[in-house]
């Protein structure tokens, strides 16, 4: 699946966290659960080295609404997600649960069947009802975060153009050196420069698409 794409079919929780009586302890756990990115704008936590900080745990069914708050600490109830729709979503319930609408969440909707990117334009398109209020609520579109889209995608086509460049001149150097054209010496330095760019590029792209891999969770996590 590519980066701020929806995801088809439900989520099954993996994790069995330690029951903390703050639900602030779980956010760890679930940055590993949801992959490291929002669960409502697909946005990863993992761009710069700050941004797991300005992440949240959500209570997809709101604390504050009096037949919710035995959820304040159930796992089930609590997702991972950016603060921008950590404040966007803020309480919201629909007042009548039998007519919506909802806001989507990976464990109990099929995201894709409510809302797709267009890969033209970086915004996202409603498929259903609940896709379009999300939008709404959440300013999925707003043109700074469209941009953003734009940024982080392109970063990555352009890191793996690096990356085939990087391979190229890899088999070049390997080629000249089978022909007696290059040293072992000077081999071993291209290889050296190789290993360093490539590692680079690999971070960047890993760091744009929510791949790269989150601190370890604690040993009370199953």
């Amino acid at each position: 699946m590519g980066v701020f794409q929806y995801p088809k079919g439900l989520h099954r929780r993996r994790l069995q966290p330690f029951p903390y009586k703050n639900y602030k302890s779980f956010k760890r756990v679930l940055q590993h659960e949801f992959v490291r990115v929002c669960v409502y704008c697909r946005t990863p936590d993992s761009v710069s080295p700050g941004e797991y900080y300005s992440f949240a745990v959500d209570h997809y069914r709101p604390k504050v609404v009096p037949k919710f708050k035995d959820l304040e600490t159930n796992y089930r109830n609590l997702y991972y997600c950016c603060g921008p729709c950590n404040s966007r979503k803020n309480d919201y319930w629909p007042a009548d649960e039998r007519l919506g609408p909802f806001v989507v969440n990976p464990c109990e909707h099929d995201m894709a069947a409510h809302l797709r990117l267009n890969a033209a334009t970086f915004e996202y398109e409603s498929r259903t009802p609940d896709g379009a209020h999300m939008i709404r609520l959440l300013q999925l579109n707003e043109p700074d975060i469209v941009g953003y889209r734009r940024r982080v995608v392109e970063t990555i086509e352009l890191a793996n153009l690096r990356r085939i460049e990087l391979n190229k001149k890899l088999a070049e150097a390997k080629k000249k050196f089978s022909k007696g054209l290059l040293t072992a010496a000077e081999l071993a330095n291209v290889e050296a420069i190789f290993a360093r760019s490539m590692s680079t590029v690999l971070d960047i792209i890993q760091c744009n698409d929510g791949t790269k891999a989150p601190r370890p969770l604690p040993r009370t996590v199953k």
